[in-house]
């Protein structure tokens, strides 16, 4: 009997040594028995298919066999909300790594205690951005107008103590949920009540938008579906963005190419995977402070900022 409460759903495609280093790390960091669904959007890449029909520590493997770009991303989404079985859902990209140990069961206790908790993010942020967060400015303003529009009310700011750990939401500063799920840990009743995703909701989107406008649509979904909690965050960051170039980026799939630098780790991981360490704050650790790369160099600006890229073209290999 499968006594799993969260399922992990993984969304790949053409990224191999992302994908070891992301499932290698899960095994090294879970604290309680998972289930884990793979999604492959029909991958070519030599030695892709045969690690994860070799991998018994993936619960559910599906195999698309027809790359479908615009849309397979969140026909991925779909196929994960609905096979979870589980009473808990987290929807990764391949390119991430888990860096520290013992992460769920203390996230799992917030979303249990809190009902108006909908969201727990697991990524490690920079240091820009928790200042934007939780530093007062004029973005602060715009979010609070913004929540009293669509929500009739301000989500401010709250503080939670789980077991071990101490989290805090974003309050304004951040819907209650990812729009496409990513890197947040939902209860599975909330995403089987909102999807399915749908793609190209009558709207431009740029190239390096993997979701063809479906992150977008669920916003729009759940807002309408009055989905008015918070996102919260432990303060100790559980999964890093794989980041593998001097600009920020790492390699990204893109129709039926494959652009920036790519290439696998030099020992099992990306990023140094660590025992739990002491924050008796409410405010994260930052990315900066946190992750310790293992055989690559972070790209940080002069303030000592991680550098923040999206895609680049200028490396482009056909897939």
């Amino acid at each position: 009997m499968n006594k799993a409460k969260l399922t992990v759903g993984i969304v790949s495609c053409n990224r191999k040594y992302y994908l070891k280093s992301l499932i290698e790390s899960l095994k090294q960091t879970v604290d309680q028995d998972i289930e884990l669904i793979v999604i492959d959007n029909a991958s070519t890449e030599i030695g892709l298919r045969d690690y994860l029909i070799k991998e018994k520590f993936i619960s559910r493997l599906i195999m698309n066999k027809v790359r479908k770009p615009k849309t397979e991303h969140m026909t991925a989404l779909n196929q994960i909300v609905k096979e979870a079985k589980t009473e808990y859902l987290l929807i990764l990209s391949d390119d991430i790594q888990f860096i520290r140990k013992n992460w769920i069961t203390d996230s799992l206790f917030i979303l249990e205690k809190y009902d108006e908790i909908n969201s727990v993010s697991l990524s490690a942020l920079r240091k820009s951005t928790l200042q934007k967060i939780f530093g007062f400015n004029k973005s602060h303003i715009l979010n609070i107008l913004r929540d009293i529009f669509f929500r009739k009310k301000i989500r401010f700011q709250k503080k939670y103590k789980s077991i071990n750990e101490n989290f805090i939401s974003f309050g304004y500063m951040r819907e209650p949920i990812d729009g496409v799920g990513m890197l947040t840990i939902c209860k599975t009743s909330l995403w089987k009540n909102l999807y399915p995703w749908h793609a190209n909701d009558g709207i431009e989107t740029e190239f390096k938008d993997s979701s063809g406008g479906g992150e977008y649509y669920m916003i729009k979904k759940a807002r309408k579906n009055k989905i008015r909690g918070h996102m919260i965050t432990s303060n100790l960051p559980v999964i890093a963005t794989i980041v593998t170039d001097k600009k920020g980026f790492n390699a990204k799939i893109r129709e039926n190419f494959r652009f920036g630098k790519y290439f696998p780790p030099t020992e099992k991981y990306y990023y140094k995977i660590s025992e739990n360490k002491k924050n008796e704050n409410f405010i994260p650790f930052s990315f900066e402070e946190y992750v310790i790369p293992e055989g690559i160099i972070l790209p940080l600006d002069k303030n000592g900022n991680l550098i923040k890229g999206s895609i680049n073209l200028d490396i482009k290999e056909k897939i």
